[in-house]
């Protein structure tokens, strides 16, 4: 890369950034709005999950943002749709369904996916559901560029979060080569 390419990247990068701090607070309150919302309904209907959530920092936002302008990862529209993330642990396998089920009653759900879902009873791995929920009353102009306007949720047991845990830490954070085929 030339310097006049790397002094344009920077620039991109810092302009991005700014823009990322500038909005970001307003990301953390839709996040923690849908958050309660999330909760009051589970516990109205008698669950108790453990929920998480956050905003994706800004270095992770960055990389992520560098693979979908290379057509590596992003939806079909080249957004990122995981900036606002929230995660439902639950106790037991049996929550999964009657929660995915009340979360798809009461809220817009864009977009469902099993992920893990081909793997055979005999194979152990990442097992969660994904599912993007639009975010109501949500401004154009507070949100963070190349973001759309939802929230990806993951549901899953406290089991499969600790395997996911360790997984990510294992495949995505590591310098360790992992081989593709199965053991």
């Amino acid at each position: 890369m030339n310097k006049r390419k790397m002094a344009d990247a920077a620039l991109c990068r810092n302009d991005l950034k700014k823009i990322y701090e500038e909005r970001k607070p307003a990301s953390e309150e839709a996040l923690y709005a849908l958050q309660k919302s999330v909760r009051a309904l589970l516990e109205e209907h008698g669950y108790t999950p453990t929920i998480k959530y956050r905003v994706k920092r800004f270095n992770n936002y960055f990389e992520k943002l560098q693979k979908v302008r290379r057509g590596i990862k992003g939806g079909d529209d080249g957004l990122i749709t995981d900036l606002l993330g929230l995660r439902i642990i639950c106790p037991f396998l049996e929550d999964l369904d009657p929660i995915e089920a009340l979360l798809k009653e009461h809220f817009d759900i864009v977009e469902s996916q099993r992920k893990g879902a081909q793997n055979s009873f005999r194979e152990f791995g990442y097992d969660s559901m994904h599912m993007l929920i639009k975010l109501k009353d949500w401004e154009s102009s507070a949100s963070i560029p190349h973001a759309g306007a939802v929230c990806e949720v993951q549901l899953r047991t406290i089991l499969q979060d600790a395997w996911a845990e360790v997984e990510h830490e294992l495949v995505y954070k590591s310098d360790i080569d992992m081989p593709n085929e199965s053991i």
